[in-house]
C-alpha cells in the first residue's frame, strides 16, 4: 500500500482519540445555521437553505461519531456499555440544555414577553420536531430544538440495534442503505400522496433519520474497509473538496431559487448528506493541505468545539441586539454575533466543561479479547 495512500491516512487519522479536522467541520456546520439566524438581507433568499444544510451537516457528522465510538468500543472490549453510552450523552447533552433552557424562559419571563409554552414544554421532552410542525410554533429560539430531538431519538433507538446487530456488520450496511431508500420514498408518498406539511418532512426524525444513517453507514464501511476504493476517488487530488463545495452551493442555490419544488424537502434530503459524508472524509484526509489547512486553524476549532453552545445561543444574541439602540446600526451585525460567542463560550466554559471532565470516568476499558482474521485494524481506546 503506497505511503500516502488515502484510505490509510483516514484509518489513521480516525483511529486518533480527537480526529483531526472534525472541530473545524462542527465549525462550519455551525457557520452556516449562524448565517441563516442574522437575517442578513444580502442573502435573504439564501439564508434558510444554508441554516438546513448545516443541521444536515451536523446530523450526518453524529451518525459517523456515535457509531465510531462504538465500533472502537466493542473492537476493544468485546461489547457495548449501554449504561455508559448513555451517561456520556446526558454529560453531553442535559447540562447545558437544561440551562439554556431556564435562561430562555427566566428572560422572557422576566422581560414580559410572550412564551410558547407548547413549544417550551415539547423542547424541553425533544419532541419539539414533531410539535412543531404538527401544532405550531410562537416567536422565539425555542424552535431550534427541533434538531435536537432528532439527534436524541436517534441516540435512543441506534445504540441497541448496532449493539444487538454488531457482530453482522456486512448486513448493517446493507440494511442502512435499504432504509435510506425507504425513508427517501416516505418522504415522496409523505408529499405527494399524504400532502405533509413540508415542515413535517423538515423536522421530523421518520423523515430525517436518513442523513444520521449515512453517517452511521460511513463509519462501519470504513471500519469494514468496504469504502477503499470510494475514499480513494475521492481524495485523489487536492482539489476534490472544491467540487464538493460547488455541489453543496449548487444544492442551496436550487433550493433557494426553485422554493415550489419538492427537491428540498425530499431529494435535497437525500443528496446533502451524501455530500457531507463525502467532505468529512475529504477534509481529514486533505486538511493538513493547502487550501484546506484553515479547517485545523485554532480559531476554526474552538468554534467548533464551542459549537453545541452557539447552536443554543445563536439566534438569542441577535434577538437581544434586536432589542436594543444597536438594532438599526451598522453595528447590529457584529454586536449579535460578539453576543451569541459570548454566550456559547460562558456556557461551554462554565456549564459544560465540569461536566465534560467526567466523561472519562465511564469511558470503556480495555479487555483480552482475541482479534478475527479477517479483522486486521485494531483501534485504540477512545477519551
Amino acid at each position: 500500500m503506497p505511503k500516502d495512500d488515502p484510505f490509510a491516512t483516514l484509518e489513521a487519522r480516525i483511529s486518533h482519540a480527537k480526529i483531526p479536522a472534525l472541530d473545524g467541520i462542527r465549525a462550519l456546520a455551525i457557520a452556516l445555521v449562524v448565517l441563516d439566524h442574522l437575517h442578513l438581507p444580502v442573502i435573504r433568499n439564501w439564508e434558510e437553505p444554508l441554516g438546513r444544510t448545516g443541521v444536515t451537516l451536523f446530523f450526518v457528522l453524529s451518525g459517523f461519531l456515535i457509531t465510531w465510538w462504538m465500533i472502537k468500543e466493542d473492537d476493544r472490549t468485546g461489547t457495548i456499555s449501554l449504561g455508559n453510552f448513555y451517561v456520556r450523552r446526558f454529560l453531553r447533552i442535559f447540562p447545558g440544555f437544561y440551562c439554556f433552557w431556564l435562561l430562555y424562559v427566566g428572560l422572557g419571563l422576566l422581560a414580559h414577553t410572550h412564551i410558547s409554552w407548547g413549544n417550551c414544554i415539547a423542547a424541553l421532552f425533544y419532541v419539539n420536531n414533531y410539535y412543531w410542525p404538527l401544532r405550531g410554533a410562537g416567536p422565539g429560539a425555542m424552535t431550534l430544538t427541533w434538531s435536537l430531538g432528532v439527534e436524541e431519538q436517534f441516540y435512543l433507538i441506534w445504540p441497541a440495534i448496532f449493539r444487538w446487530l454488531r457482530g453482522h456488520r456486512s448486513r448493517l450496511i446493507r440494511a442502512l442503505v435499504v432504509l435510506c431508500a425507504l425513508v427517501l420514498l416516505h418522504r415522496i408518498l409523505l408529499l405527494d400522496l399524504w400532502h405533509a406539511p413540508r415542515l413535517y418532512l423538515y423536522t421530523a426524525f421518520d423523515t430525517r433519520m436518513d442523513s444520521l444513517a449515512i453517517g452511521c453507514l460511513l463509519a462501519i464501511s470504513i471500519r469494514q474497509r468496504k469504502a477503499i476504493r470510494f475514499v480513494r476517488l475521492i481524495c485523489a487530488h487536492g482539489s476534490l473538496p472544491a467540487v464538493t463545495f460547488a455541489l453543496f452551493a449548487l444544492s442551496i442555490a436550487f433550493s433557494s431559487l426553485a422554493r415550489g419544488s419538492s427537491y428540498w424537502c425530499v431529494w435535497g434530503f437525500s443528496i446533502e448528506p451524501i455530500l457531507s459524508a463525502i467532505l468529512i472524509i475529504q477534509l481529514v484526509v486533505l486538511g493538513d493541505r493547502f487550501p484546506w489547512a484553515w479547517i485545523n486553524w485554532n480559531w476554526v476549532r474552538f468554534l467548533g468545539t464551542i459549537s453545541y453552545s452557539l447552536y443554543l445561543y445563536n439566534a438569542i444574541g441577535p434577538d437581544l441586539v434586536d432589542r436594543s439602540p444597536l438594532a438599526h446600526t451598522p453595528l447590529r451585525v457584529p454586536a449579535s454575533l460578539l453576543a451569541s460567542l459570548l454566550l456559547a463560550a460562558g456556557s461551554y466554559y462554565i456549564i459544560e466543561r465540569p461536566f465534560l471532565k467526567l466523561k472519562s470516568k465511564y469511558q470503556p476499558r480495555s479487555r483480552p479479547r482475541v482479534q478475527p482474521v479477517s479483522d486486521p485494524l485494531t483501534l485504540p481506546q477512545p477519551s
